[in-house]
């Protein structure tokens, strides 16, 4: 044999065992993959998360969107709130595996699962191709994972990854109690409960109606880059004078203007009664022409006197702390607010009369 002959064949031989080698490699890493894939819930880079689908078997659906300016949409049509999607984000970056399920619960908790667990997809964005330190073909890519229910130590939760038999115990490290909370699918969770974010320079106009006491009732309007005219919508009297001060503190608060949670689908005679209790309306427009209408609902209080004896003169009819507000005549969608946040807008013209000294109380 040739000397060219014999090295043809040694490079051959040589080509079959790295062949080979390589093989052996690959199904191992590909073992190793899917081993490591049935286990890792979380997601490292939390920021090139795109999207958060969650489904429960009652019928509850949660789409969280990221928008191109940071902020994430709820079910493709409302801002959600920034603080319950970070700790969501956070709780994908950090949750980790404690322990498998026993062998002897397995199937009963596979059963579990199967019937009653939230099903979570998470779309963000990596690399599809992933060798030791080489990455190529980035790309959008899916995890998806059912959330099951509390631990019977309340210290972490049952989960099972898509396409695995293999159910495991999940939690936060350092986080004393379960995370399924922050995979609920109610939607009124997740939802900003933000009703304006407004600076001083944004705003156009401001009308006020007092339906209880109408010689109260007020309109802010712009005039000029830097001046508000202030108007009595009873006569249309335009004041000389009032307090600057009290206007700005007013204006202001639409810089953040919340209302505090969402109120359960009330019954037809509740929603009646509600509707019955109008005390006032504000309406925020800004210098885009944007409109905003708030109305407001009064509370009536609640006494027990079948078990309890009350003075009359301290019953009082309304709620002093919280009211009920609809928005732009939605009578559907019911929201409660405090007072001690609107005090400062809902006050009557009197208040800001040049001689008036009185503070921003709930009328």
């Amino acid at each position: 044999m040739g000397k060219s002959k014999r090295n043809t064949v040694w490079l051959l031989v040589l080509a079959g065992v790295v062949a080979i080698v390589a093989l052996v490699l690959l199904l191992g890493r590909n073992s190793t993959t899917n081993h490591r894939s049935a286990v890792d819930f979380s997601i490292e880079d939390t920021s090139s998360i795109q999207t958060v689908f969650m489904a429960d078997r009652n019928g509850g659906k949660v789409l969280l969107q990221r928008q191109s300016d940071g902020t994430w949409l709820l079910n493709g049509k409302d801002a959600a709130m920034r603080e319950n999607v970070n700790d969501l984000l956070s709780v994908l970056h950090n949750m980790t595996v404690k322990m498998p399920v026993g062998k002897a619960a397995t199937e009963n908790v596979v059963k579990w699962l199967a019937t009653g667990a939230t099903k979570v997809q998470v779309s963000y964005t990596g690399f599809k191709i992933q060798l030791g330190r080489f990455h190529c073909l980035k790309g959008e890519k899916k995890k998806t994972f059912y959330m099951g229910s509390p631990t019977p130590d309340n210290l972490g939760n049952y989960a099972i990854m898509e396409k695995s038999k293999q159910p495991y115990i999940v939690y936060v490290p350092g986080f004393r109690g379960f995370i399924s909370p922050y995979f609920t699918t109610m939607e009124g969770d997740w939802k900003s409960h933000q009703l304006l974010n407004l600076r001083i320079s944004e705003i156009e106009e401001v009308r006020l109606t007092d339906f209880e006491h109408p010689d109260a009732s007020l309109l802010i309007r712009k005039h000029g880059e830097k001046h508000f005219d202030m108007v009595s919508l009873a006569d249309g009297r335009i004041l000389p004078s009032y307090d600057t001060l009290k206007l700005y503190d007013h204006l202001s608060s639409y810089r953040k203007l919340n209302f505090e949670f969402f109120m359960e689908k009330p019954t037809p005679e509740k929603r009646d009664s509600i509707l019955s209790a109008k005390f006032k309306e504000l309406v925020v427009t800004d210098i885009r022409g944007s409109k905003l209408k708030i109305t407001m609902y009064h509370i009536y209080n609640e006494y027990n006197t079948e078990e309890f004896d009350y003075q009359p003169e301290f019953m009082e009819l309304y709620n002093r702390d919280k009211f009920y507000v609809t928005l732009d005549d939605n009578t559907q969608d019911f929201y409660i607010c405090q007072f001690f946040v609107f005090d400062r807008i809902i006050q009557p013209i009197s208040y800001y009369f040049i001689d008036n000294d009185e503070h921003a109380i709930p009328r």
